[in-house]
């Protein structure tokens, strides 16, 4: 439920992001409202359609993604999959308002153009918005106290107790997805409602955080990866995390990277590690 409802501050921010599309749109007037009235009619209709498709694809892509998590769906096969379901409703909510306003309009439009132009707008708008909760994480409300901060972990728990059996308890890496993370095992993986920051404080000393969405345990890597400037570790389960610039210091002093840290190359290579 958390997940579905989300935070104010997310709300705040996809509504004003709607907004500002509507006015753009309404001074650029795609999909030919360019010349049906007056720029500031353009503007109020198009202020009122994205303020009303965010109304609708809101909760309606949130209860997606969320069901998507239960059944250990990626986001990035969700969220399209929900767009093509949601632009229905919102290519007829534009029909009837669009006909309404502009009646000469309805006869040059067909059903599948509502559709079609419903979900143009939708994957972007989608796609904008779930950079955005990326770039702006935020904690679900279950894991923030009425103080704004996370409550401490109770003593003895352990990130470990959060997986399934079926995975077993052999941790090699977590990665972030949204107010998610993703737990990989030696037998697979599964979505943990739980934010990264919490996960690691959870887990201790078992492993280093290498990456803003990327934590990885010491005896899941094989070896490091250096393409140019950008380093990655290698897993064991074939998977490759990528090290931030920040973690590279921290990673050398922990003795993760080897013989990586002397002048950079200009070509991919590996090398493997001690462990």
């Amino acid at each position: 439920m958390d997940a579905l409802i989300g935070e104010g501050r997310e709300w705040r921010r996809e509504l004003i992001g709607a907004v500002l599309v509507g006015v753009f749109f309404g001074l650029v007037g795609p999909f030919g409202t360019y010349f049906n009235d007056t720029v500031g009619m353009r503007i109020a209709f198009w202020v009122g359609m994205m303020v009303a498709g965010f109304l609708i694809y809101a909760p309606l892509l949130r209860l997606a993604l969320a069901l998507g998590a239960r059944f250990g769906q990626p986001i990035w096969f969700t969220a399209p999959l929900a767009v093509l379901v949601i632009a229905a409703p919102v290519g007829l909510m534009s029909a009837v308002v669009v006909v309404g306003l502009w009646p000469t309009v309805g006869p040059h439009m067909r059903p599948i153009d509502w559709y079609g132009q419903a979900v143009v707008l939708g994957l972007p708008l989608c796609a904008l918005a779930l950079w955005s909760r990326r770039a702006f994480p935020s904690q679900p409300r279950s894991m923030v106290s009425p103080t704004g901060s996370p409550p401490p972990t109770p003593a003895g728990r352990s990130f470990l107790d959060r997986l399934p059996p079926r995975l077993g308890r052999t941790l090699l890496c977590l990665q972030m997805e949204d107010h998610y993370v993703r737990a990989y095992t030696d037998r697979g993986s599964e979505l943990i409602l739980l934010p990264l920051k919490s996960a690691v404080a959870e887990l201790g000393d078992e492993g280093l955080q290498v990456h803003r969405s990327w934590w990885v345990a010491r005896a899941a890597v094989t070896g490091v990866v250096q393409d140019g400037r950008n380093l990655k570790l290698k897993l064991v389960n074939d998977l490759e995390a990528p090290v931030s610039r920040t973690s590279i210091a921290v990673l050398r002093q922990a003795g993760w990277l080897g013989e990586i840290g002397g002048p950079e190359s200009n070509r991919r290579r590996t090398v493997e590690s001690d462990s």
